[in-house]
Protein backbone atom coordinates (compact mmCIF):
# COMPACT_ATOMS: atom_id res chain seq x y z
CA UNK A 1 0.00 0.00 0.00
CA UNK A 2 2.02 2.88 -1.30
CA UNK A 3 1.50 7.35 -0.81
CA UNK A 4 -0.43 9.21 -3.21
CA UNK A 5 -1.68 12.23 -3.68
CA UNK A 6 -5.39 11.91 -3.13
CA UNK A 7 -7.50 14.29 -4.89
CA UNK A 8 -10.32 16.61 -3.32
CA UNK A 9 -13.36 14.78 -5.07
CA UNK A 10 -15.44 14.04 -2.09
CA UNK A 11 -17.04 11.32 -1.33
CA UNK A 12 -19.56 13.68 0.41
CA UNK A 13 -20.77 14.60 -2.56
CA UNK A 14 -22.85 11.64 -2.84
CA UNK A 15 -25.12 12.46 0.86
CA UNK A 16 -28.98 12.63 -0.44
CA UNK A 17 -30.61 15.76 -0.61
CA UNK A 18 -27.28 16.99 0.52
CA UNK A 19 -24.87 19.44 -0.70
CA UNK A 20 -25.08 20.10 -4.42
CA UNK A 21 -21.74 21.47 -5.46
CA UNK A 22 -19.15 19.02 -5.94
CA UNK A 23 -15.57 19.97 -5.86
CA UNK A 24 -12.34 18.65 -6.96
CA UNK A 25 -8.98 20.13 -6.00
CA UNK A 26 -5.80 19.02 -5.97
CA UNK A 27 -4.39 18.64 -2.62
CA UNK A 28 -0.80 19.92 -3.69
CA UNK A 29 -2.39 22.41 -5.47
CA UNK A 30 -2.50 26.15 -4.35
CA UNK A 31 -5.04 28.67 -3.48
CA UNK A 32 -8.43 28.11 -2.67
CA UNK A 33 -12.02 27.22 -4.57
CA UNK A 34 -15.08 29.06 -3.44
CA UNK A 35 -18.27 27.95 -4.18
CA UNK A 36 -20.79 31.68 -4.35
CA UNK A 37 -23.88 31.78 -2.92
CA UNK A 38 -24.04 32.12 0.80
CA UNK A 39 -27.44 30.98 2.15
CA UNK A 40 -28.84 32.26 5.15
CA UNK A 41 -32.01 30.73 7.37
CA UNK A 42 -33.38 33.66 8.75
CA UNK A 43 -36.31 33.18 6.88
CA UNK A 44 -37.81 30.90 8.92
CA UNK A 45 -38.14 28.14 5.82
CA UNK A 46 -37.49 24.77 7.98
CA UNK A 47 -34.57 23.07 7.03
CA UNK A 48 -34.80 19.74 4.87
CA UNK A 49 -33.80 17.38 7.80
CA UNK A 50 -31.61 15.26 5.59
CA UNK A 51 -30.07 18.04 3.73
CA UNK A 52 -26.41 18.50 5.05
CA UNK A 53 -26.08 21.77 6.32
CA UNK A 54 -22.54 21.70 7.44
CA UNK A 55 -19.82 19.78 6.86
CA UNK A 56 -15.80 19.96 7.56
CA UNK A 57 -13.84 17.58 5.71
CA UNK A 58 -9.65 17.52 5.51
CA UNK A 59 -7.72 15.32 3.24
CA UNK A 60 -5.54 14.90 0.67
CA UNK A 61 -1.69 15.39 0.24
CA UNK A 62 0.41 12.66 0.99
CA UNK A 63 -0.60 9.96 2.38
CA UNK A 64 -1.41 6.47 1.88
CA UNK A 65 -4.14 5.12 0.44
CA UNK A 66 -5.92 3.29 2.84
CA UNK A 67 -5.68 6.47 4.81
CA UNK A 68 -7.60 8.16 1.75
CA UNK A 69 -10.28 5.21 2.05
CA UNK A 70 -10.99 5.89 5.73
CA UNK A 71 -11.56 9.50 5.57
CA UNK A 72 -14.18 10.31 7.58
CA UNK A 73 -15.80 14.37 7.88
CA UNK A 74 -14.33 15.72 11.00
CA UNK A 75 -18.18 17.49 11.19
CA UNK A 76 -21.40 16.39 9.40
CA UNK A 77 -24.39 18.11 10.73
CA UNK A 78 -28.17 17.98 9.14
CA UNK A 79 -31.10 20.27 8.88
CA UNK A 80 -33.03 18.72 11.93
CA UNK A 81 -30.04 19.12 13.90
CA UNK A 82 -28.32 15.82 14.24
CA UNK A 83 -24.39 15.93 14.30
CA UNK A 84 -21.73 13.55 14.09
CA UNK A 85 -18.29 13.99 14.81
CA UNK A 86 -15.51 11.46 14.61
CA UNK A 87 -13.68 9.79 17.62
CA UNK A 88 -10.26 10.93 17.57
CA UNK A 89 -7.70 7.81 17.42
CA UNK A 90 -5.50 6.87 20.33
CA UNK A 91 -2.86 6.12 17.74
CA UNK A 92 -2.05 6.93 14.46
CA UNK A 93 -3.90 3.82 12.94
CA UNK A 94 -1.09 2.07 11.40
CA UNK A 95 1.02 3.35 8.64
CA UNK A 96 1.91 2.83 4.80
CA UNK A 97 1.33 -1.29 4.36
CA UNK A 98 -1.05 -1.68 7.05
CA UNK A 99 -4.99 -1.38 7.43
CA UNK A 100 -6.16 1.25 9.46
CA UNK A 101 -8.67 0.69 12.08
CA UNK A 102 -12.37 1.85 11.31
CA UNK A 103 -12.80 5.72 12.33
CA UNK A 104 -15.51 5.59 15.30
CA UNK A 105 -17.97 8.13 15.13
CA UNK A 106 -20.74 9.88 18.23
CA UNK A 107 -23.96 11.27 17.63
CA UNK A 108 -25.29 14.55 18.72
CA UNK A 109 -28.27 17.29 18.75
CA UNK A 110 -28.26 21.00 17.65
CA UNK A 111 -31.40 22.36 18.62
CA UNK A 112 -33.01 23.90 15.65
CA UNK A 113 -32.48 27.50 17.24
CA UNK A 114 -28.85 26.89 18.55
CA UNK A 115 -28.32 25.27 14.30
CA UNK A 116 -30.29 28.44 12.64
CA UNK A 117 -28.46 31.24 14.73
CA UNK A 118 -25.04 29.39 13.88
CA UNK A 119 -25.99 29.29 10.01
CA UNK A 120 -26.73 33.27 10.49
CA UNK A 121 -23.11 33.59 12.14
CA UNK A 122 -21.38 31.74 8.97
CA UNK A 123 -23.21 33.61 6.49
CA UNK A 124 -22.93 37.36 8.17
CA UNK A 125 -19.11 36.32 8.47
CA UNK A 126 -18.40 35.98 4.90
CA UNK A 127 -16.29 33.46 5.51
CA UNK A 128 -17.63 31.48 2.15
CA UNK A 129 -18.30 34.65 0.17
CA UNK A 130 -16.18 34.33 -3.27
CA UNK A 131 -14.36 37.41 -2.55
CA UNK A 132 -12.09 35.78 0.35
CA UNK A 133 -7.93 35.33 -0.32
CA UNK A 134 -7.20 32.67 1.80
CA UNK A 135 -3.53 33.13 0.58
CA UNK A 136 -1.56 29.96 -0.70
CA UNK A 137 1.20 29.04 1.74
CA UNK A 138 4.40 27.78 0.13
CA UNK A 139 4.41 24.65 1.35
CA UNK A 140 3.83 21.01 -0.77
CA UNK A 141 1.81 18.19 0.05
CA UNK A 142 -0.48 18.86 3.39
CA UNK A 143 -4.06 18.66 3.33
CA UNK A 144 -6.65 20.91 2.36
CA UNK A 145 -10.09 21.80 4.17
CA UNK A 146 -12.99 22.07 2.38
CA UNK A 147 -16.48 23.12 4.17
CA UNK A 148 -19.86 23.48 2.68
CA UNK A 149 -22.85 25.12 3.98
CA UNK A 150 -26.48 24.65 2.94
CA UNK A 151 -29.13 26.58 4.74
CA UNK A 152 -32.28 27.84 3.85
CA UNK A 153 -29.97 29.25 0.18
CA UNK A 154 -28.26 28.41 -2.36
CA UNK A 155 -25.30 26.14 -0.99
CA UNK A 156 -21.92 27.42 -0.57
CA UNK A 157 -18.33 26.27 -0.07
CA UNK A 158 -14.26 26.62 0.30
CA UNK A 159 -11.52 25.08 -0.17
CA UNK A 160 -8.61 26.38 1.58
CA UNK A 161 -5.39 24.70 1.31
CA UNK A 162 -3.20 23.99 4.36
CA UNK A 163 -5.48 25.84 6.82
CA UNK A 164 -3.67 25.09 10.17
CA UNK A 165 -1.97 27.60 11.97
CA UNK A 166 1.26 26.66 11.49
CA UNK A 167 1.08 27.57 8.23
CA UNK A 168 -0.14 30.81 7.89
CA UNK A 169 3.37 32.38 8.20
CA UNK A 170 4.24 34.53 5.32
CA UNK A 171 0.40 35.68 4.57
CA UNK A 172 -0.55 38.75 4.86
CA UNK A 173 -2.80 40.06 7.41
CA UNK A 174 -5.51 40.43 5.40
CA UNK A 175 -5.45 36.50 5.04
CA UNK A 176 -4.36 35.22 8.10
CA UNK A 177 -7.40 37.31 9.17
CA UNK A 178 -9.66 35.31 7.27
CA UNK A 179 -7.86 31.66 7.79
CA UNK A 180 -8.46 32.48 11.75
CA UNK A 181 -11.94 33.34 11.18
CA UNK A 182 -12.46 30.04 8.99
CA UNK A 183 -10.60 27.96 11.92
CA UNK A 184 -12.89 29.72 14.53
CA UNK A 185 -16.06 29.08 12.62
CA UNK A 186 -14.69 25.11 12.33
CA UNK A 187 -14.05 24.93 15.77
CA UNK A 188 -17.22 26.32 16.95
CA UNK A 189 -19.40 24.48 14.84
CA UNK A 190 -17.64 20.96 16.88
CA UNK A 191 -19.18 22.14 20.45
CA UNK A 192 -22.76 22.83 19.22
CA UNK A 193 -23.51 19.74 20.09
CA UNK A 194 -23.68 18.84 23.90
CA UNK A 195 -24.00 15.29 24.88
CA UNK A 196 -22.99 12.36 22.27
CA UNK A 197 -23.58 8.84 22.01
CA UNK A 198 -21.36 6.31 19.94
CA UNK A 199 -23.56 5.74 16.53
CA UNK A 200 -23.44 2.37 15.11
CA UNK A 201 -23.72 2.79 11.25
CA UNK A 202 -26.23 0.62 9.59
CA UNK A 203 -24.43 0.85 6.32
CA UNK A 204 -20.70 0.49 5.59
CA UNK A 205 -18.82 1.17 2.69
CA UNK A 206 -15.79 -2.38 2.15
CA UNK A 207 -12.46 -1.07 -0.14
CA UNK A 208 -10.32 -4.10 -0.44
CA UNK A 209 -7.15 -2.06 -1.36
CA UNK A 210 -6.21 -4.67 -3.70
CA UNK A 211 -2.88 -4.90 -2.70
CA UNK A 212 -0.85 -8.00 -4.96
CA UNK A 213 -1.40 -11.36 -4.23
CA UNK A 214 1.29 -12.57 -1.80
CA UNK A 215 1.92 -15.30 1.10
CA UNK A 216 -1.00 -15.43 4.24
CA UNK A 217 0.66 -13.29 6.51
CA UNK A 218 -0.23 -15.01 9.57
CA UNK A 219 -1.44 -12.22 11.89
CA UNK A 220 -4.74 -11.34 10.11
CA UNK A 221 -8.52 -10.84 12.05
CA UNK A 222 -11.45 -13.25 11.18
CA UNK A 223 -13.47 -11.69 8.58
CA UNK A 224 -17.23 -11.80 9.83
CA UNK A 225 -19.07 -10.75 7.24
CA UNK A 226 -20.15 -12.80 4.10
CA UNK A 227 -16.74 -14.25 2.21
CA UNK A 228 -14.91 -11.79 0.00
CA UNK A 229 -16.07 -13.90 -3.36
CA UNK A 230 -19.79 -12.53 -2.40
CA UNK A 231 -18.70 -8.79 -1.37
CA UNK A 232 -16.67 -8.13 -4.27
CA UNK A 233 -17.08 -10.94 -7.12
CA UNK A 234 -13.71 -11.98 -7.16
CA UNK A 235 -11.30 -13.39 -4.61
CA UNK A 236 -8.10 -12.30 -5.95
CA UNK A 237 -7.15 -8.68 -6.13
CA UNK A 238 -7.21 -6.85 -9.47
CA UNK A 239 -8.62 -9.77 -10.86
CA UNK A 240 -11.92 -8.32 -12.38
CA UNK A 241 -10.57 -3.99 -11.99
CA UNK A 242 -7.45 -2.13 -12.09
CA UNK A 243 -7.38 -0.87 -8.67
CA UNK A 244 -9.33 -1.44 -5.32
CA UNK A 245 -12.83 -2.81 -4.92
CA UNK A 246 -15.87 -1.56 -3.11
CA UNK A 247 -18.66 -2.77 -1.91
CA UNK A 248 -21.38 -1.80 0.61
CA UNK A 249 -22.71 -3.48 3.98
CA UNK A 250 -26.08 -3.24 5.02
CA UNK A 251 -27.39 -4.63 8.19
CA UNK A 252 -26.20 -7.48 10.27
CA UNK A 253 -22.87 -7.87 8.23
CA UNK A 254 -22.11 -3.87 8.08
CA UNK A 255 -22.52 -3.87 11.97
CA UNK A 256 -20.12 -6.88 12.65
CA UNK A 257 -17.62 -5.83 9.92
CA UNK A 258 -17.80 -2.63 11.70
CA UNK A 259 -17.04 -3.71 15.19
CA UNK A 260 -14.33 -6.36 13.81
CA UNK A 261 -12.92 -3.07 11.71
CA UNK A 262 -12.31 -0.61 14.91
CA UNK A 263 -10.22 -3.18 16.53
CA UNK A 264 -8.69 -4.93 13.96
CA UNK A 265 -6.06 -2.96 12.42
CA UNK A 266 -4.68 -5.39 10.02
CA UNK A 267 -5.53 -7.65 7.23
CA UNK A 268 -8.93 -10.18 7.22
CA UNK A 269 -9.27 -13.63 6.61
CA UNK A 270 -12.76 -14.80 5.58
CA UNK A 271 -13.74 -18.48 6.38
CA UNK A 272 -12.61 -19.64 3.11
CA UNK A 273 -9.06 -19.04 3.63
CA UNK A 274 -8.90 -15.71 1.50
CA UNK A 275 -6.87 -12.76 3.10
CA UNK A 276 -7.33 -9.33 1.94
CA UNK A 277 -6.21 -5.82 3.07
CA UNK A 278 -9.55 -4.36 3.55
CA UNK A 279 -10.73 -1.00 5.12
CA UNK A 280 -14.20 -0.60 6.42
CA UNK A 281 -15.76 3.13 6.70
CA UNK A 282 -19.10 4.10 7.83
CA UNK A 283 -21.42 5.58 5.89
CA UNK A 284 -22.94 8.64 7.27
CA UNK A 285 -27.14 8.80 6.35
CA UNK A 286 -27.77 9.44 2.91
CA UNK A 287 -24.51 8.83 1.72
CA UNK A 288 -23.82 7.03 -1.31
CA UNK A 289 -21.43 4.42 -1.34
CA UNK A 290 -18.32 3.64 -3.50
CA UNK A 291 -18.55 7.58 -4.95
CA UNK A 292 -14.86 7.40 -5.09
CA UNK A 293 -13.77 4.22 -6.32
Amino acid sequence: MGFERQSLQRHTAGLALGILVALTAAACGSGHDVTSGVPTSTDGTRLPADRVVWQVDTGGGLVPHAFVANDVPEVTIYGDGRVFLPVPAETDGGSAGTVPTAVRLVQGKVPQTKLRDFLDDVSASGALDESVDYGDPQVTDLPSTNVRLHGAGQPAEVDVYALMADFDTGLTGSQQAARRKLRDLIEHSRTLTGATKEWVPDRVEAIDLAVPEGAPSGDAAEWPGPPFIDVFGTVKPGATIDGPRCAELSGDDAAKAYAAALDAGRPFVDDRGAELQVVVRALLPGEVACERS
